[in-house]
């Protein structure tokens, strides 16, 4: 069977395939042994072609695509991740995997005791625009932004503290909010 190459990989191809096997780009068809007759020119002046120019763009090759385009990192395919196996593109880690705290084998800091759900949520409810509840949890710059609010205003934005206060207590207390600022569970 007579072989032709492939315009867009160089592959060697069989001449009655339509597409190339290994880049999958559509495979010109063979010049027949008859040709069609050449096309008369009408007469007159004939329109001149402009010269080819000496940009960056004409300087590689007459055909387009004759070298395949390599990816740097490999070829990626469906169903893989890009830049599968490349050493300068390690897998993603989530910071959350292993053990962190509240997974069974979880080490707790040694003196420290865990704080209490309840009395969190109930802080937050009661005085929650203080940022009493945030100071217990371990989260001082919340719990400043609290207080600051409620004090610098002379008590006119504690509106709006208490009910940031209320969010985060119905937030403990449902159990959205599980751990303090350590990341050590709260008990109940």
């Amino acid at each position: 069977m007579p072989k032709i190459l492939c315009t867009r990989c160089g592959a060697s191809i069989d001449d009655t395939s339509k597409f190339c096997q290994n880049c999958g780009a559509p495979v010109a068809p063979a010049p027949s042994a008859q040709a069609a007759p050449p096309q008369q020119q009408p007469p007159g002046p004939q329109p001149q072609q402009p010269p080819p120019s000496a940009g960056p763009s004409s300087s590689a090759s007459s055909a387009p695509y004759s070298t395949p385009y390599t990816y740097p990192y490999g070829q990626q395919t469906y169903g893989q991740p890009p830049y599968a196996g490349n050493p300068a593109y390690p897998p993603y880690q989530s910071p959350y995997q292993g053990t962190p705290y509240g997974q069974p084998g979880t080490v707790v800091p040694p003196g420290y005791q865990p704080r209490n759900r309840i009395a969190a949520g109930l802080l937050a409810i009661l005085v929650g625009c203080l940022g009493v509840h945030n100071f217990y949890l371990g989260f001082t710059g919340r719990a400043l932004a609290q207080l600051l609010m409620t004090i610098l205003s002379c008590g006119i934005l504690a509106v709006v503290s208490q009910i940031w206060a209320i969010v985060e207590g119905i937030q403990i207390l449902t159990g959205h909010m599980v751990c303090d600022a350590r990341g050590v569970p709260m008990v109940t």
